[in-house]
């Protein structure tokens, strides 16, 4: 009886042991997916800081030609009169 109640111990244990083994391994997966996730979103953040950057440069260029523009015109508005 005594040699029966240890194998089932035993075989018990091996069970435990698997499973402590695949949750411990679901764990590190879960974790690794986690860190990629935040990379990327890291990415991403850079990534539209970038954009918004491009943007407020090209409305800056948009700005300062639509000045020279309606400088020029005036200069040339200017010129005209008698």
């Amino acid at each position: 009886m005594e040699v029966l109640r240890m194998k089932l111990q035993g075989s018990h244990s091996e069970v435990l042991e698997q499973d402590i083994l695949k949750l411990r391994n679901d764990l590190l997966t879960y974790e690794l997916e986690r860190e990629k996730l935040a990379m990327e979103l890291e990415e991403d953040k850079r990534s539209q800081k970038e954009r918004e950057q491009c943007i407020i440069e090209q409305q800056q260029k948009n700005h300062n030609l639509s000045n020279l523009t309606f400088v020029k015109i005036c200069e040339f508005s200017c010129c005209e009169l008698p």
